[in-house]
């Protein structure tokens, strides 16, 4: 895996801060890499255990524990935590410090352990299993740090959680796709990381949506893993020998569209993450498809949770949820009143998207764009998000 050493101290002078352009601008990075994160290279003035005092306010010291970053989500989920905490004044006295470990729960138990001991008020975790991390978690609480796990979450009640409902969303675009293809045929579903949470939740969500529809047979599962090359590669396996009118796809619709065409097939109606080249594929091939927000910013929604619960501000639930939207591409292909009517069925909020504002072909491919929900307090603007990342990555 690559490994990444980015240690920043994210406390700005006021007169930076009004130099940015709002919630824009350039920042430095963080992040530890390898499964014992090194020793904290913040300045003297960043802070230190148990919130200290500069110029008489608490200054919280936070700590990001990452397992993976060899997908486009963990990248961008970093970075604009980061570029948050580095450009918008409410954050002027933190620090964040991010830590990338292998994707063992070995390692970021090992990274954790250590990070315990280098006087952090709080742990933002992305966790590596759902229960391998549960012990550790429990520790770091003991001793007086906020937890809080986001995106794939710790089992752990002594922790606060942030998730994803994704049943209205996915079961909307599982619908959308049986009407794309005319209420029946043939469908093969993406099961994601089966061992996770999440992709279960996804693929279960767009399963509710495909069962309204008795004449569509879900033909063949498999796990993508949110995998770019890999579902291309499954994809085009289950092409060999089954005819397929649409394809449920968890992350990337765009490798799935390049399964069928490197087949010499038209491609078919499908769906993903809001990865740009999603969209732009979808829109480009003239296909009906969904991309549901997953939200990199949970990681912001995950700080500002931990921010105030250091701050006495503490949440009514440990278990907090938000119900992303679904972005949908060609909804004028599908019959007037389609889109509204199974959004209506399943509760779910969508957006039609616009080329330009959801999208753009002069966006990176593996940029994903919302990174949070649009009625969230605080934004970033999405030329910010691709300059930093460009700078960091």
């Amino acid at each position: 895996m690559k490994k990444m050493k980015r240690i920043v101290t994210l406390l700005l002078a006021l007169a930076m801060v009004l130099s940015l352009a709002a919630c824009g601008g350039d920042s430095g990075s963080s992040s530890g890499g390898g499964s014992t994160p090194p020793a904290s290279t913040g300045s003297s003035d960043s802070g230190s255990s148990g919130g200290s005092e500069d110029s008489g306010e608490k200054t919280w010291k936070i700590a990001l524990s990452n397992s993976y970053l060899e997908n486009g989500w963990r990248q961008e989920m970093i970075a604009v935590c980061e570029l948050m905490a580095a450009t918008d004044p409410y954050y002027s006295n933190i620090q964040l410090d991010v830590y990338n470990t292998d994707n063992t729960v070995e390692a970021q138990v090992a990274s954790l352990e250590s990070l315990m001991e280098m006087g952090y008020d709080a742990f933002l975790i992305d966790a590596c299993s759902d229960s391998g991390l549960n012990n550790v978690i429990d520790r770091a609480v003991e001793k007086g740090i906020v937890c809080v796990t986001f995106d794939s979450n710790a089992t752990t009640d002594s922790c606060y959680t942030l998730a994803l409902d994704y049943d209205a969303a996915f079961g909307l675009v599982g619908a959308l796709l049986c009407e794309a293809i005319g209420g029946k045929g043939d469908i093969a579903m993406d099961q994601g990381i089966w061992s996770t949470s999440n992709g279960q939740a996804m693929h279960n969500g767009a399963l509710k949506g495909i069962e309204k529809f008795p004449d569509v047979k879900v033909v063949a599962e498999y796990e993508g893993e949110w995998n770019d090359g890999l579902n291309q590669d499954k994809v085009s396996t289950i092409l060999a020998t089954q005819h397929l009118d649409a394809v449920f796809g968890e992350s990337h619709a765009a490798s799935i569209i390049k399964a069928f065409k490197t087949a010499g097939l038209d491609p078919v109606p499908t769906s993903g993450d809001v990865y740009n080249m999603n969209m732009c594929e979808l829109y480009e091939n003239n296909l009906v498809g969904g991309c549901v927000a997953t939200y990199t910013g949970l990681s912001i929604m995950a700080m500002d949770t931990a921010i105030d619960i250091l701050n006495g501000n503490v949440p009514e639930s440990k278990n907090i949820i938000f119900v992303p939207e679904a972005n949908i591409i060609h909804a004028d292909l599908l019959p007037e009143g389609t889109v509204e009517k199974w959004a209506q069925e399943f509760g779910a909020e969508y957006v039609l998207v616009e080329e330009g504002k959801n999208f753009s072909r002069d966006w990176p491919e593996q940029f994903m764009w919302p990174c949070l929900p649009a009625s969230y307090p605080r934004q970033l603007q999405a030329q910010d998000v691709i300059d930093y990342m460009a700078s960091v990555f």
